[in-house]
């Protein structure tokens, strides 16, 4: 009765593995998508698994339940319709393997810096500039919430052109794009004439309720981006 026992007790522990390496996934292709994109989990079983797709928080822990099916053999498809964290899983009875995707939204192309409107320079002063080019002369690498910062541009085109005192903030996202920062950055509607050449000083601003991070400053015909921190 004992050597029984045992051997039932052994064929349990060897069929439990076997049984779970008798399912092939073909996972889905890519792990980071647009939102609305559709994935796709394949399964080949000798019996049938629980196949689902579930949105996560930020820990990998499920939050909601995009879309479930029992499957023996076949094709799960489920369409992430807004960015956040997912995990494609199986359950074959066994254990529970999983494979994250990542819905991401494209980054918003930076906002242009539309000088105001302003009266032409003068052909007598100097020509206008046929390409718009500068040169951003920033040389600080960290600012805090609610600091003011100068900086200058330096007319590095072939002429004269308005310039205001607008510029471009955009913010470094977790994932690695850049999106424009959440703040309004009011300035005066003003212009003033860039001569070939001329050096011209702005005051950069931060919101007072800034997050820490990663930032870069935009000005229209800049070569470079500038980029900061952000310190609490």
């Amino acid at each position: 009765m004992r050597t029984a026992l045992l051997t039932f007790l052994a064929l349990l522990v060897v069929s439990a593995p076997a049984q779970a390496a008798s399912v092939k996934v073909t996972w889905p292709s890519d792990r980071e998508v647009k939102p609305g994109d559709e994935v796709a989990v394949t399964v080949k079983a000798q019996r049938k698994v629980q196949v689902s797709v579930v949105r996560t928080n930020a820990a990998g822990k499920p939050i909601a339940r995009v879309a479930k099916r029992s499957l023996k053999a076949g094709t799960l498809k489920a369409k992430l319709a807004a960015a956040g964290t997912y995990a494609v899983r199986v359950d074959d009875g066994a254990r529970v393997r999983s494979r994250a995707v990542k819905a991401v939204a494209p980054p918003e192309p930076p906002a242009p810096v539309t000088p105001p409107a302003a009266k032409a320079p003068s052909p007598w002063d100097c020509a206008p500039a046929t390409v718009k080019t500068v040169d951003v002369q920033f040389a600080i690498t960290t600012i805090r919430p609610g600091e003011i910062k100068p900086y200058s541009i330096v007319n590095t085109s072939d002429g004269c052109w308005a310039v205001g005192l607008g510029y471009g903030l955009e913010a470094q996202q977790p994932d690695g794009t850049w999106q424009p920062v959440p703040w309004q950055q009011p300035v005066p509607s003003i212009a003033f004439l860039f001569s070939k050449g001329a050096v011209f000083t702005k005051v950069l601003s931060v919101a007072a309720d800034a997050a820490p991070g990663k930032y870069r400053l935009f000005e229209e015909g800049a070569a470079t981006w500038p980029e900061f921190e952000v310190v609490a």
